[in-house]
């Protein structure tokens, strides 16, 4: 979680998620204002048990919502790796 890295993330999360999420990860994007369900607040939801893990964040940024009926896309194929990984990181900080 290096200042490059957070920067990164920071600027990856603005990118490709905060349209959904919103710039403060609270859920209220202006894209996420008419998907059912609602995206999730990212910054309650970070310090939740099951999201406590970087390998679930991991697996639910790369594969999307399709296991949990939501409308967030897979990222695999359009964010690689490292990059996921420095999103991950700037979520720690919500």
């Amino acid at each position: 979680a290096s200042k490059e890295n957070l920067e990164r993330g920071a600027e990856l999360f603005q990118n490709f998620c905060a349209t959904c999420h919103g710039s403060r990860g609270q859920g209220d994007g202006p894209a996420g204002k008419a998907l059912k369900p609602r995206p999730a607040n990212l910054a309650r939801f970070i310090r939740m048990p099951m999201l406590s893990r970087d390998s679930y964040l991991m697996w639910t940024i790369s594969d999307g919502g399709v296991q949990f009926q939501t409308a967030m896309p897979s990222f695999k194929t359009s964010i690689n790796e490292q990059d996921r990984w420095r999103i991950i990181h700037f979520l720690r900080t919500l």
